[in-house]
């Protein structure tokens, strides 16, 4: 197949959102959000050789110890490596009484039972529901409608709500995405947390996280910050309802995204998981292109090899650093709650 003359011309333009009396773009960040550290879920997925169970724990103490106080710590029913790492935190004792872990679990019965499972005897945790809302999902995914769509959702919530019943010695806390979101209809995901919403039934005191993920980045930060705006502005109850910004950098804007974002949403969550990752991927993407482009894809993987192994070379003094206690900054309460991981690379 040929190419086209001119390959912009199969892209439409991305939708500008209805909102003229707009208030992000004149409001000033003045409190720090709440931090959730995706990194042993969301960054750990990204690996292609992923941590085990004891890579892992020494990742969950670093994070302990930098001073973060709510950590995912992986997908439970992805299979025994995540299900015995997460289970096996809880019966050791490993969670600090402050520090509030969460996992992961698409809307599925088996799963989010699994998910539950993982964590009993935990004093507190945050159970993580998604399903995708976005249309391209419901039409080539799943070949539902959008009533369907939001069954799952609903489905979901109802298992959420009756498994925290079988634990009544956790302190539960519920989260759930309208995954897509970025790239889904407002009114739809509204539609869909509002449903979900209505199951749980939270409240100010309890509040439910709704989170926002730009699962793959295709607008610029300003469509973004003006969908959460919007998000906020027509949530039923908001009152009740923690907004997470989950940006990604497919683009290479995430943390700008999240910064304009969390201008408006208040007691805002914000996400941008492994944003160093993604932000490095963007900087290397035009050199390796070139590279490729000239001399081929044995010159690509030469140079992936040889970068490999300079990494590799620089890491070694860390080999043995120990934390250093002095260095823990304790952790204050913030009236702004932001969800991001902090990976390091």
């Amino acid at each position: 197949m040929t190419m086209l003359k001119n390959p912009s011309a199969k892209y439409r333009p991305f939708p500008q959102i209805d909102l003229p009396d707009r208030q992000w773009p004149g409001r000033t960040i003045t409190h720090a959000p709440r931090w959730l550290s995706t990194d042993l879920r969301d960054g750990n997925q990204s690996l292609i050789d992923p941590m085990g169970a004891e890579k892992k724990t020494r990742f969950f103490d670093l994070l302990v110890s930098v001073g973060l106080k709510e950590i995912e710590v992986g997908f439970p029913a992805a299979g025994a490596t995540e299900f015995d790492f997460i289970s096996g935190l809880v019966r050791s004792g490993r969670i600090p009484g402050d520090v509030l872990v969460q996992v992961l679990t698409q809307s599925r019965e088996d799963l989010i039972k699994t998910s539950f499972e993982s964590l009993k005897g935990a004093k507190a945790a945050i159970v993580h529901l998604y399903n995708a809302v976005s249309p391209l999902w419901r039409t080539v995914v799943f070949g539902m409608e959008k009533p369907q769509i939001k069954e799952i959702a609903v489905a979901g919530a109802k298992v959420l709500r009756d498994q925290a019943a079988r634990f009544p010695g956790t302190d539960w806390h519920f989260e759930y995405s309208p995954e897509t979101f970025s790239t889904a209809e407002l009114d739809f995901s509204l539609e869909c947390c509002e449903a979900v919403m209505d199951i749980l039934a939270p409240t100010p005191e309890h509040p439910i996280i709704l989170n926002l993920p730009a699962t793959v980045e295709a607008a610029t930060p300003n469509i973004y910050a003006d969908q959460i705006e919007y998000f906020g502005r027509n949530l039923p109850n908001r009152a009740s309802a923690v907004l997470s910004l989950h940006t990604h950098n497919d683009r290479g804007t995430g943390v700008a995204a999240a910064e304009l974002s969390h201008k408006k949403a208040a007691a805002t969550a914000t996400g941008f998981a492994g944003c160093f990752a993604y932000l490095g991927a963007a900087v290397a993407g035009g050199p390796l292109g070139a590279i490729t482009q000239r001399w081929g894809w044995d010159s690509f993987l030469m140079t992936l090899t040889g970068c490999t192994v300079i990494v590799t070379i620089l890491m070694l003094p860390l080999w043995s650093v120990k934390s250093n206690p002095k260095h823990i900054v304790a952790d204050g309460e913030a009236p702004v709650k932001v969800y991001a991981p902090v990976t390091v690379l």
